[in-house]
C-alpha cells in the first residue's frame, strides 16, 4: 500500500491505496474513507490503484490525487487484528482516528445527483421508497433461496419497490472486474437470472454510478450482504439486511471475526434478519413484518456502536481537535 511500509516513521507525502482484497464492490467501498483520513488527519497526498472498480468508486473523490498503474500490496495486510467492522480496523492499522459509526464515503457529481432526482419523479407520489436488491456474488450459495417475492410483497404493504437488476455478467465484468474472479465470472458464481419482486419497479443494467446514485433519494434499503449493503451505509439509508443463520448465531459488535471474513462487512447502524427464516415455504411473516417496522422506525441499538481507545498517533491529533472525525458525516 504504502511507498514506504513503516507508517509511524514514514517521512514520504505520498501514499498509494490498493485493493482491500478482491474487487468486489463492497471491498473497495470499505477503503474509501482512508484517503480523506490520510490527506486531514497525516497530511498525505494519496493516489490509488488504476483499476476499473477504484475509477468507479473513487470518481469525484476530492481527497485522491490520481491514479496510478502501480501495484501495490493489498491493503487487508493493514488489517488490524482484534475487534470492529472492516473499515474500524483499517483505521487502527493505519492509524487514523476510528469511527465509532463506519460508513464508506461516496461523492457523487451534481449531475448524478440531478439524474437520480429526476428518476424519483417517475415514482408513485405518497410513499416512501424502498430499494431492493437481490443479486448476490460472494454468498450466492448461502443465500441462493431466499422467498424475494414475499419479502417484497411486505414492504410493498408501507413502500413503493423499486429494483435495480443485473441481468448479464458482462458489464459487471467491466466496471467491477474482479481480481479473483476475472473473466470467468458466470463460470465461477453460476450466474443467473436474478430474482425480480413482480410488482417493483425495475431498472435494468444501469451503470454502477447509477445504481449508486439511486441510493442517494430513497428512504430504505432491503438486500443481502452485498455491495448494496455498503452503498446503503454511505448514504445513512435505514437497511434491513439479509444473512443466513449460521452467520446470524454469531454477530456481535464489535465483530470479533476474523479478518475479512462476513462479519467483519455488517454495519452495526443495519437491522437483520436470517434466511432460514425466509426460505420459501418457511417465511415467518410476523417476525419479517416486525424487521421491517424496525428498520422503517430506524430503530438501532445503541451498544452496538462502540468508541475505540485512540492510537499514540491519534492522540496528539484529537487534543489538535481532529476528534470530529470520529463521527464524520
Amino acid at each position: 500500500m504504502f511507498r514506504n511500509t513503516d507508517t509511524e516513521n514514514d517521512a514520504s507525502d505520498t501514499v498509494v491505496l490498493g485493493l482491500l482484497s478482491a474487487s468486489h464492490l463492497g471491498d473497495v467501498l470499505c477503503t474509501t474513507t482512508i484517503p480523506r483520513q490520510l490527506n486531514v488527519e497525516l497530511r498525505k497526498q494519496v493516489f490509488v490503484v488504476d483499476h476499473s472498480s477504484t475509477r468507479l468508486v473513487f470518481a469525484n473523490n476530492p481527497y485522491v490525487a490520481g491514479f496510478v498503474t502501480q501495484y501495490p500490496n493489498q491493503l487487508k495486510r493493514y488489517l488490524r487484528g482484534g475487534n470492529g467492522h472492516v473499515i474500524q480496523r483499517l483505521q487502527q492499522g493505519l492509524g487514523v482516528c476510528v469511527s465509532t459509526r463506519p460508513k464508506p464515503e461516496i461523492y457523487l457529481s451534481d449531475e448524478e445527483y440531478a439524474w437520480a432526482k429526476e428518476q424519483k419523479q417517475y415514482w408513485p407520489k405518497g410513499k416512501p421508497v424502498c430499494l431492493l436488491s437481490t443479486r448476490l456474488l460472494s454468498d450466492k450459495e448461502r443465500l441462493g433461496d431466499i422467498d424475494w417475492e414475499t419479502i417484497g410483497y411486505n414492504w410493498a404493504d408501507l413502500c413503493t419497490i423499486i429494483q435495480p437488476v443485473i441481468t448479464k455478467p458482462e458489464q459487471y465484468v467491466r466496471e467491477v472486474a474482479s481480481v479473483s474472479l476475472g473473466e470467468n465470472i458466470e463460470e465461477k458464481t453460476g450466474w443467473g437470472s436474478e430474482a425480480v419482486y413482480s410488482k417493483a419497479y425495475v431498472y435494468e443494467n444501469l451503470t454502477t454510478r447509477q445504481y449508486i446514485a439511486l441510493f442517494s433519494v430513497v428512504d430504505y434499503f432491503c438486500g443481502g450482504t452485498s455491495g448494496g449493503a455498503n452503498v446503503a451505509a454511505a448514504f445513512n439509508v435505514p437497511s434491513l439486511i439479509i444473512v443466513w443463520d449460521d452467520l446470524n448465531k454469531t454477530i456481535s459488535f464489535p465483530s470479533k471475526a476474523q479478518s475479512l471474513s462476513p462479519g467483519t462487512f455488517l454495519y452495526p447502524q443495519h437491522q437483520f434478519f436470517f434466511c432460514d427464516q425466509i426460505k420459501k415455504g418457511m417465511i415467518d411473516v410476523p417476525r419479517l413484518k416486525t424487521a421491517i417496522m424496525k428498520t422503517i422506525n430506524n430503530i438501532q441499538v445503541n451498544d452496538r456502536f462502540v468508541v475505540f481507545p485512540p492510537s499514540r498517533r491519534q492522540s496528539s491529533y484529537i487534543l489538535n481537535c481532529y476528534c470530529k472525525f470520529f463521527n464524520y458525516m
